[in-house]
Formats: structure tokens, C-alpha cells, sequence
């Protein structure tokens, strides 16, 4: 099929067939119904320092190639000078203003508009940055033009084949097309492979916003910018109606438990991921088994989700309950105690830390956590992020849960200088419905794709089927970043050429934080509280512990002890045996009896429970496996020995020049090669580095371009050693 098939394709100096049809924000705001997707190609010349880094001042990069579409027309040309044209034409052909709003979507907009923004700069000024941090935009506005450029990327957390993939769009990515190799002029003419590809980037893109779209009901005046906006528009919805129907309970119990600068900042200082960590004892050593032990994984069905319904959270107001400057020290007893009813949020200083057990092979304590505030001389004892030993004094601040931990598996001395009180109890109902709801729709979609598989095969309803069942899971596992999201966000600013900086107004001083935190608790779509991220985060290590505790005392003697190998987040690795998997599997049972009396559960569309809180066999059948540090290991699977890996900063396979795909287990070549000095080239990845300069037309290599800086890609080698992930 013609890929251009429905589309006119045009030159930059051609008028854009583009519908003024609009649709309203507001009485006022409306934005343009159709949209672009825009997308670039760029070379540079690299030049370098005697010590091999890269000099930015003569290093140089251009655009070669540019394209753009709408609903109709497929626009190209090779000069970003054009691009500016063309969008100077839109502006006046669709009468665009800060009351009119064209959007336009880009890949991985920070990169491309690297390339791109000291042209539109000089063009319509300054816009306004909505970014992560440096280089990670997620939309830049041109507001007195209306113009408006987001990332897509942000939208849907995907490469764009991935994300066409999910949505089975008629167009595919057409990977291996371009040599990235090749240094590429924008006076050099092109074959049809290059255009070929970038014009099937666009049409790809815009397949996938339309899909996108459709799903969830959206048109340009109402898509969120990023792929959190889905589940923060559902659960507003079922908080608003709470709210409705309950004459505005949950909007004055939200408003009443506004918290404070001092609280915001222990919170932040408190906020961890998931336990990621391996057993120190077999470092580059391969473990197999012999025929009465085996190598086991499991890992928790929707870990996040299940905490936020079998557990407990902060839901009332909080309160200073002891302050050390005033009360006498309390017991670690009357903490524990005081915690049956409560929450609490500690904030203390532990003095001379060390393991209780010198052969723990799950240590807990975060030395990135336990180095911000540590008195001068203190010494840590660390494996891959994890502390050993501590010799000295340090400030932490603690959920009581992880306080919990810490005292099992450690000895040492605390002195508490805050502990706060938040009154012990279940989410909310209006959250919760929406956690269970979606955990029904997971679990529907699941088997209605496996049923298809086993009676029809690949066919289009299998496809709508995975396309429901990605989004579902999208939603359900994007409440929790909800939970984590900072309620005060820093802003970022350009200058004319470029270059990134804060916006001195909104650093984080006490005042800015203050006013933020004021401004948040007063915002009528806002229902989420920070401090349910810390406990969901704080439960899910706690359960990873209790499995981990399980594994490795038998059930408390129960049965044949369990070895621990590896830990990421909701999983573990581990030696075990046949009475060790009766246990785990009695376990499950009385896990499963435990939610249905409580109500942990959801009801699926054959009228069946399905409950939360299960840690389920994968079934791998793992051979052997083999261990290095964080996110760095391998197995082999199965009696064919296959070979898989997971290596963080490597990426699982790569586009080789004559077009074929090379995974990284196929560099490893063997589980046996994975130590500290292995070094990936072919999967080596990229690196990326900006630079910044004033718009100029250049000659290189007798080729004229126009060039204001932007990203230069370059293919790297990486050393399994260099790539260690302390702390997750």
C-alpha cells in the first residue's frame, strides 16, 4: 500500500490544507481541532579535545530534513528556516492567537526542538516552558501566536514503534531505513528510503494520537500533556462525585489536611522507590541447583494497586506529637505502640549502625537517604547502595513502617527530633473504586486475549482486545505516580539561543514552597495527597520483606529453608525446594481467604472474585542465574539453556547497519561473560550532549546550513562496571 495514501504531499512553499474548525476550552480559549506532527532529521560534525571529550564550541549541528502533516497534507523541506515560514503562513491562515491555539506534537520534542527553538525564538519570543528538568519538555507555547508544541513521548511513555505497535496502526515504524552513521547535507539530494522514512514517522505519529484519541475521548482541547493527565481526569471524576453526593465532604477533609513547608520537606526527604538489590554472597558467580532444589521467581500481581487496598494511610490532619526540643525522648516501644492507631512520620538521628546478622543478604538502609544529613567523619560500610555498617551520626526521616525494618535488621541508637501524627485508615472510597474497577478491567482484558489466542488466533479482535488491556494497565499503575508527584514544581526558562535555566521565581526557598503548597490544597481539581506515595511505596517494601523473611527462615521453621538471589520492586529470585513451594502456595491461600473476608477483592464480568495480594510462580524455569549488581543480571531458561538478560543503561537490542536487530544476551554470548569488566559495544546505547550557540549559516564540507546548536547523538560502549544502580 502507497504510504502517502489519503494525503497530499507538498513542498514547504505550498499552502497547507488545514481546516479552521475549532473546539472550546473555554468561552474564550479555543484551540484548532486538527493538529501537526512534526519531525526532523539532523547530522553534526563532531570535534574533539585532545583528552577525547567533545568540544562544544566547534562541534556544529544541523537539520538536513524536515517533515510535517495534519488530516490532509504531508509537508517537507530541509531548512529550519523553512519550518518557520511555514508556521508563520498557519498563524495567519487559520488566525491564530493567545486566543487560538494550533497544536503540534514531536517524539521526543526536547530533542527536536533543541534544533528548533532559537529559530522560533527569533521569530515570536520567548515561550512559555513546561519541563521534568533541563531538556525534558513537555510543552513549549508561543502564546501571542498560538502556537503550541508538545511532546508525544510524554504522552504516552513509549518509542513510537512500541506505541504503534500497541495500537496496531495501519502504518509501522520503518526501522533500519537511515544510516545514522552517514553525515547527511540539506543541499544533498535524498533518495526515496530517506523520505520514505521521515514521511512514515509523521503518519505513524499521528495514527497513534488518533487511536489514542479515540480510546479515551479526546479532541485537541481537552488531551492531557502527559500520560498521567488519563488517570488524574478518572479519579477527579469519581472524587467529584464523592464530593457531590456527600455535600463536600471530601473537598473540606482535603482542605483541612493541607500540610506544611516543614512537613512537604521531610515527606520529599522521606520518598524512596522499590527495594532493588541482590544477594552480595554469590556476586559474579553463576548458581545452579541440583535435582532436589531449583531455582524459583515470583512476584507480586500489581504490588502498587495491592497496597493501596489492603493497607493503611495517613487520612486525617497531622500533628506534631513530639517535638525533642521540649518533651522528653520517648521509647522505641511507645513509637511502636503509637503506630497501631496512627501513622507516623519520624524524623530522627541514628548513631552507629550495623547489621544484626553480618551474612544479611537483603540489607535495607539507603545510603542515599543516610548521607544527606551525616556529621562530619562518618563512615559507611556499603554494598551496591545498601549500608552494612555506619560509623558516626546521621539525620533520616522515616515512615513508621520502614522504622519497623530498620530496627529488625539493625542495631543502633536513635535520638527523635520530630514525630508526626496522621490518624491510621483505608483510601477513600472514591479512590478506591477506581483502583478495583481497573483492576477488573486488567484482569477482563487478560483473559479475553488469552481466550482469543487459543480459539482465533491473530485476528483484529485480539488486537482491540491488547490495545484495551495496555490501557487499562496504563491507568491502574499511573494512580501511584499520581501519589508521588511533587506538589512543588520547580519552572524552567530559555534564553534567545537556547539554553536552559530555572526561573529564579520559582526555586524552592521557604516562601516558594509556602505559597506552592497553599496554592495546591486550594486547587479545585486537586484531590491527591503526597504522603499516600510514601506509605504505598513504604507497604510494598514492607511486603517484599515479609516474602523475603518467609524464603529465607522457612516460614519461621515451617519448612525447608529458601536461598535468597535477587530483589527488584514486586519480585524475588531464589533457591527453593518442594516444601518451601507448599508453603508459599498455603500462603497464598490464606492471602486470598484474608481479602475476600475483608473485602479485597473485585467482581469480573463472569460474576468471579478476583482478589488482591498474591505472589504468584512465573514459571521460568530457570536453569541457572547470575548476579552482578542492580538491574545487572542473567538467566538461563528452559532445556534449550536460553540465554536473557537484564543489564540497566544497555539496551535490549539494537538496528544493526544491514538492517537486523542484535539483542544484548546475543553480546553476552554466554551467562558466564556477565562481570564487572564486560563491555557491551554493539549494545552500548547513546549519549546524548546539548550545545547552545547564535543562529548562523555555515559552510562545512563545502555545504551550506543553518545551525543554532541542539543534541548530538553518539553511539557509546558501556562497562558493566560503570553502570552500577545504588540506589532504586
Amino acid at each position: 500500500m502507497d504510504i502517502y495514501e489519503g494525503y497530499t504531499v507538498k513542498k514547504h512553499t505550498e499552502k497547507i490544507n488545514i481546516s479552521n474548525e475549532i473546539v472550546y476550552r473555554t468561552k474564550k480559549r479555543t484551540f484548532i481541532k486538527d493538529f501537526i506532527c512534526l519531525d526532523t532529521e539532523t547530522s553534526h560534525q563532531c570535534i574533539y579535545n585532545t583528552d577525547g571529550s567533545l568540544d562544544k564550541e566547534k562541534s556544529k549541528t544541523w537539520i538536513y530534513q524536515w517533515a510535517l502533516c495534519n488530516e490532509n497534507d504531508i509537508v517537507y523541506g530541509r531548512y529550519p528556516s523553512d519550518i518557520v515560514n511555514v508556521y508563520q503562513k498557519l498563524i495567519e491562515q487559520l488566525e491564530l492567537s493567545k486566543f487560538c491555539t494550533l497544536i503540534t506534537y514531536i517524539h521526543n520534542a526536547s530533542y527536536d526542538l533543541s534544533y528548533l527553538l532559537p529559530f522560533f525564538i527569533k521569530a515570536w519570543g520567548i515561550p512559555k516552558i513546561i519541563a521534568i528538568e533541563n531538556h525534558h519538555i513537555i510543552s513549549a507555547t508561543f502564546e501571542e501566536v498560538g502556537l503550541q508544541f508538545r511532546c508525544s513521548y510524554k504522552l504516552s511513555n513509549k518509542s513510537l514503534a512500541k506505541w504503534s505497535n500497541d495500537y496496531n496502526t495501519l502504518h509501522k515504524k520503518l526501522e533500519g531505513y537511515v544510516d545514522y552513521n552517514k553525515i547527511y547535507y540539506p543541499s544533498e539530494p535524498l533518495d526515496n528510503k530517506n523520505w520514505m522514512y521521515q514521511f512514515n514517522d509523521v503518519i505513524v505519529l499521528r495514527e497513534c494520537l488518533l487511536a489514542q484519541m479515540s480510546a479515551f475521548n479526546h479532541q485537541t482541547n481537552n488531551i492531557p500533556l502527559t500520560s498521567t493527565g488519563y488517570i488524574r481526569e478518572k479519579v477527579y471524576k469519581s472524587y467529584q462525585l464523592y464530593n457531590d453526593n456527600n455535600y463536600g465532604r471530601a473537598r473540606s477533609e482535603f482542605r483541612e489536611n493541607e500540610i506544611d513547608r516543614a512537613l512537604y520537606t521531610n515527606m520529599r526527604r522521606e520518598q524512596a522507590g522499590g527495594i532493588t538489590h541482590g544477594n552480595r554472597h554469590i556476586v559474579n558467580k553463576t548458581i545452579r541447583t541440583d535435582n532436589k532444589h531449583f531455582i524459583k521467581h515470583r512476584d507480586f500481581e500489581s504490588h502498587y494497586p495491592t497496597q493501596e487496598i489492603i493497607h493503611t494511610y495517613p487520612i486525617g490532619k497531622w500533628y506534631t506529637w513530639f517535638d525533642g526540643l521540649i518533651q522528653k525522648q520517648p521509647s522505641v516501644n511507645t513509637i511502636m505502640g503509637l503506630s497501631k492507631k496512627n501513622c507516623l512520620l519520624i524524623k530522627c538521628i541514628i548513631t552507629n549502625l550495623e547489621l544484626k546478622d553480618k551474612k544479611e543478604a537483603l540489607p535495607f538502609a539507603q545510603y542515599s537517604k543516610f548521607n544527606i544529613e551525616c556529621k562530619k567523619g562518618t563512615k559507611f560500610t556499603v554494598d551496591n547502595g545498601r549500608i552494612l555498617s555506619m560509623q558516626g551520626t546521621t539525620v533520616v526521616t522515616l515512615t513508621d513502617i520502614d522504622f519497623f525494618i530498620l530496627c529488625k535488621q539493625y542495631n543502633f541508637k536513635v535520638k527523635f527530633i520530630k514525630i508526626y501524627t496522621s490518624k491510621r485508615g483505608s483510601l477513600p472510597v472514591w479512590l478506591t473504586d477506581v483502583i478495583k474497577q481497573l483492576y477488573a478491567d486488567k484482569t477482563n482484558y487478560k483473559r479475553k486475549v488469552k481466550e482469543i489466542e487459543n480459539t482465533k488466533g491473530i485476528c483484529e479482535e485480539l488486537y482491540q482486545a491488547k490495545i484495551e488491556l495496555h490501557i487499562v494497565k496504563a491507568l491502574l499503575n499511573a494512580i501511584y505516580g499520581m501519589s508521588a508527584s511533587d506538589l512543588v514544581r520547580e519552572e524552567y526558562t530559555i534564553d534567545y539561543i537556547g539554553k536552559w535555566s530555572i526561573n529564579e521565581d520559582t526555586k524552592k526557598t521557604d516562601h516558594y514552597i509556602e505559597k506552592e503548597l497553599h496554592k495546591y490544597y486550594k486547587g479545585f481539581k486537586n484531590c491527591m495527597r503526597l504522603e499516600w506515595g510514601l506509605w504505598c511505596t513504604s507497604w510494598a517494601r514492607y511486603e517484599l520483606y515479609t516474602e523475603y523473611w518467609n524464603i529465607t527462615t522457612g516460614f519461621n521453621g515451617k519448612c525447608e529453608k529458601g536461598f535468597f538471589l535477587y530483589a527488584d520492586t514486586d519480585s524475588i529470585f531464589y533457591i527453593s525446594n518442594d516444601s518451601l513451594e507448599k508453603e508459599m502456595e498455603l500462603n497464598n491461600a490464606r492471602k486470598k481467604k484474608e481479602s475476600l473476608e475483608n473485602g479485597w477483592y473485585t467482581i469480573l464480568n463472569d460474576g468471579s472474585k478476583h482478589t488482591f495480594n498474591s505472589f504468584e510462580d512465573e514459571n521460568d524455569d530457570i536453569q541457572a542465574f547470575r548476579y552482578t549488581h542492580a538491574k545487572c543480571y542473567a538467566l538461563e531458561l528452559g532445556k534449550e539453556h536460553k540465554l536473557q538478560c537484564t543489564i540497566a543503561g544497555v539496551p535490549e537490542r539494537i538496528l544493526t547497519k544491514d538492517g537486523k536487530w542484535y539483542t544484548r544476551h546475543e553480546e553476552l554470548k554466554n551467562i558466564n561473560n556477565l562481570n564487572d569488566d564486560m563491555i557491551f559495544e554493539k549494545c552500548g546505547g547513546t549519549s546524548c550532549t546539548y550545545i547552545n550557540h547564535e543562529i548562523e549559516n555555515i559552510n562545512i564540507n563545502g555545504h551550506i546550513v543553518e545551525t543554532a546548536g541542539g543534541g548530538i547523538i553518539r553511539k557509546t560502549t558501556k562497562s558493566v562496571s560503570v553502570l552500577k544502580v545504588f540506589d532504586c
